[in-house]
């Protein structure tokens, strides 16, 4: 009799837990179908934008680049459509600053690239270029001093995206049309992530290959190339970029540049509020020339007795 009871409460138990596994299952493909919709589109061939790198918060540093490039976007290609012809008509001029809004908001759109801490903004609109953005960014931060985004780290704008089986021959047509020099120096900087099927060296050495073919008079410098030609490789899609001054603009790196030609720049933490964190030495920041040896020492003399004669002097 135990035996049978005990047997019965068994198999009520196995039903118990059939049903718990189908309701788990079924929750599981719920959510999976809500994640299918909500899914971005991935990174694949034929796209331009810019990649950004960033360090953990890539929420945050999603929002600062599409704040970043919008305001540099209107400023550079701005909307036909917020000029109003009839100020006094208040719902056309509401209307039409809608539209231009939306407009705006359709410019940039991020791509999946299946790898952590690494963003990828496609432009929607091809009126924009990603190589003339670029350089207004880097004269934006050169002119006002200040830095605006704090969860940035590297943006580098992209050309094009290809297939990585279609490298060599999409990045033999984009440079004879881009690479407008005569006479320059370069450098090839190949990086690959979650791709096993080719390696940096073969690939750099393909490019190098075709820079030489297409442009004899070019020559390779490690330490300061005026032209890097980086090959970022992404799963299965593959990053063109072609990078003027690179060293120059530290290396792409948004924070590190404003720190090494304007001081030292205030570190973001989670409290703040995220408002633009201007340098401390921005206010006094002026353009000095070289200074030669005896000045140094007399400074240095100067500061030395100054340091003397504000001491307060004790009685013994």
């Amino acid at each position: 009799m135990d035996n049978e009871k005990q047997r019965q409460q068994q198999l009520r138990r196995n039903r118990r837990d059939n049903r718990k596994k189908k309701r788990f299952y079924y929750k599981q493909s719920k959510n999976k179908g809500n994640e299918k919709a909500r899914i971005r589109v991935e990174l694949e061939d034929g796209h331009r934008g810019f990649l950004v790198t960033c360090n953990q918060k890539e929420y945050h540093c999603l929002q600062e680049s599409y704040n970043i490039l919008n305001e540099i976007s209107d400023r550079i290609y701005p909307n036909e459509e917020a000029k109003h012809p009839d100020p006094n008509d208040i719902e056309a001029c509401i209307q039409a600053e809608l539209a231009a809004e939306q407009k705006t908001n359709l410019r940039f759109l991020q791509l999946k690239t299946r790898c952590k801490n690494l963003l990828f903004i496609r432009i929607q609109d091809d009126q924009i270029d990603p190589q003339t953005l670029s350089s207004e960014l880097w004269k934006d931060l050169e002119q006002n001093q200040r830095q605006n985004c704090r969860y940035i780290q590297r943006i580098i704008p992209v050309i094009r995206t290809c297939r990585t089986d279609k490298i060599v021959t999409k990045f033999d047509e984009i440079f004879e049309r881009i690479a407008t020099k005569n006479v320059c120096s370069y450098l090839v900087q190949c990086r690959i992530r979650n791709y096993s099927s080719l390696t940096e060296r073969i690939l750099q050495e393909s490019i190098i290959q075709i820079v030489r073919e297409r442009r004899p008079n070019w020559y390779a410098n490690l330490e300061r190339p005026d032209q890097l030609i980086q090959i970022n490789v992404l799963c299965k899609a593959a990053c063109i970029s072609l990078l003027p001054d690179y060293n120059r603009y530290a290396k792409y790196n948004v924070i590190e540049f404003i720190r090494k030609h304007f001081g030292n720049v205030e570190k973001a933490d989670d409290d703040d509020d995220g408002d633009d964190v201007k340098s401390e030495s921005n206010s006094n920041k002026q353009q000095q020339q070289p200074k030669n040896v005896d000045e140094i020492q007399n400074e240095s003399i100067q500061q030395v007795t100054e340091n003397i004669t504000s001491q307060p002097i004790t009685e013994q």
